[in-house]
């Protein structure tokens, strides 16, 4: 909890809360519409392209951050423009489940020169609650696969106690490039798929 910018947080959950609704809702009407194989084809292809922008972008983004904060230069963040990304966000994440992590973490880095480690925390926090949010209206809708669900949480759950610990070890240029490996191998899985 003290790698959480609060106020950042309260800021993009502004925007999010709502966005999860308006996303929920937009994937229903799409099902109703689009045959199930077409619509998972298209949910894919929209991930994988969301996943290889943020992996190609991530590290030009993590120098130019690095040298506005050497500069003193640390670009400012309207709540405006915050919530904005928010609702974006929640609607991304009601429809694709990705966003909150990814999409999120590359604005952050983009908009705002807080340490990196800062904006992992805040970013964990404000995804725990959207990803939550956009979880009750898919389990109202009957979207949800509890077991499935289960054995994500059992192996999620260590892996967030490790990467807690790792993340105040990990330089700035570091995050960057793991993170663009993980968009990249996932990106390429969904692109095989």
């Amino acid at each position: 909890f003290q790698r959480v910018n609060y106020r950042l947080a309260t800021i993009l959950l502004a925007g999010s809360i709502p966005g999860t609704l308006v996303g929920a809702f937009l994937l229903r009407a799409l099902k109703a519409r689009i045959p199930a194989g077409e619509l998972d084809g298209f949910l894919n292809h929209i991930l994988a392209i969301t996943m290889i922008a943020t992996a190609l972008l991530l590290p030009f983004l993590q120098a130019r951050k690095g040298a506005a904060l050497v500069a003193d230069r640390a670009p400012r963040y309207s709540a405006w423009r915050m919530s904005a990304i928010g609702l974006a966000v929640g609607v991304l994440v009601s429809i694709t489940s990705i966003g909150s992590g990814s999409v999120t973490m590359l604005l952050l880095l983009l908009l705002v020169a807080l340490p990196t480690a800062e904006l992992v925390g805040t970013d964990i926090f404000y995804g725990l609650l959207t990803v939550s949010s956009a979880a009750a209206l898919h389990l109202w809708m009957g979207h949800v696969d509890g077991q499935l669900w289960l054995r994500l949480l059992l192996g999620s759950l260590p892996g967030v106690l490790l990467g807690s610990r790792l993340a105040g070890r990990i330089s700035e240029k570091g995050y960057g490039w793991i993170y663009s490996a993980l968009y990249v191998s996932i990106a390429t899985r969904l692109v095989l798929m």
